[in-house]
């Protein structure tokens, strides 16, 4: 009866901490393709801009082609705002009048601020809270 009590004790401790296993890998393994919001247009050598027309974000969040896809870029300019898929990114303050903001993660070129929160990290805290408190529960009982 005890060996018993132990082996299904174990069993819940390895499906713990494969879960938590899982629950790290799919926050730090990037997708292969990026997504970026995409909409109008900046043209880098006379720093001209065609702004987005009723911009939406989720109807312009798009894979960015794989030679692109290495970052997130936003240009502002006396209101106006481009986001689009970049291969290299130099953030700048005043470039043209325009600044420059680069990203690296899904999504991250949206709204007013330019940097964002990986939704994987921000969901893995407390699956991983609750994995190691269910963990250490399953311990005492053995003890």
């Amino acid at each position: 009866m005890e060996g018993s009590r132990v082996s299904s004790s174990l069993k819940i401790y390895n499906s713990s901490w494969i879960l938590v296993a899982f629950i790290i890998f799919s926050a730090v393994v990037p997708t292969l393709t990026l997504r970026c919001y995409q909409c109008g247009q900046y043209n880098d050598g006379v720093g001209s801009i065609t702004p987005c027309i009723n911009y939406t974000e989720r109807l312009h969040l798009k894979d960015c082609p794989t030679k692109l896809s290495q970052n997130c870029i936003k240009y502002v300019s006396e209101g106006s705002t481009v986001r689009d898929c970049a291969a290299e990114c130099v953030e700048k303050g005043e470039a043209w009048g325009t600044k420059i903001y680069c990203c690296r993660e899904d999504g991250c070129n949206r709204g007013a601020s330019h940097q964002s929160v990986h939704v994987w990290t921000v969901l893995a805290l407390p699956l991983i809270t609750l994995s190691v408190t269910s963990l250490m529960t399953s311990q005492r009982r053995l003890n």
